[in-house]
């Protein structure tokens, strides 16, 4: 079996470019445009179950000072879930948009995004590295102003999707600032 590697996932990724190689290219534009969006969406939920996972280190979390402003557990899950699914549509608008320069890097900095979020969720839940976390989650929301405005000039409705996650981003960086000064 071949070890997976960003240069693979990259590959992957713009394979999917070639939106010829898809078997419902043949399909008409409703069952497309579903056919898509189920991709999409389940992309969405295995990143929802690879972060869950990863998640493992919640009985520590449980036991650590937690900074005034942070949101109950139940609110963050359907923060999280909210944003993904917004992020997937994301996808699926930019996709269909008129091809413009950069569709790979744009395609690229979306993965990019969402390996960085798993890797923010593995430094803080799994290893509980939480000034580590928090210099990740500010590159994250960096990367995440980068994308919006890439998308802004292509396709626009697909950057205000990525706004909601952009501010919870943005507002979980300062947070994760406050666990790691209240918990050094």
């Amino acid at each position: 079996m071949k070890a997976l590697s960003i240069n693979g996932l990259l590959q992957a990724v713009y394979a999917f470019q070639d939106i010829r190689v898809l078997p419902f290219l043949y399909m008409d534009g409703a069952r497309q445009n579903l056919a898509k969006s189920f991709i999409f969406y389940v992309v969405t939920l295995l990143f929802l179950a690879v972060g869950a996972i990863t998640t493992l280190g919640l009985p520590w979390y449980a036991q650590i000072a937690v900074p005034s402003g942070t949101p109950a557990a139940w609110l963050v899950a359907v923060i999280w879930g909210s944003i993904f699914f917004l992020a997937a549509f994301s996808v699926h608008r930019f996709w269909d948009a008129p091809r413009s320069r950069g569709f790979r890097l744009t395609l690229s900095m979306y993965a990019a995004v969402g390996a960085l979020v798993l890797c923010w969720n593995y430094l803080f839940f799994g290893l509980h590295l939480l000034m580590p976390a928090f210099v990740v989650s500010v590159i994250v929301a960096l990367m995440h102003l980068s994308l919006i405005g890439r998308l802004w000039g292509a396709a626009r409705r697909a950057a205000y999707l990525l706004l909601p996650y952009f501010v919870w981003v943005a507002y979980a960086a300062w947070l994760c600032y406050q666990f790691a000064v209240i918990n050094p």
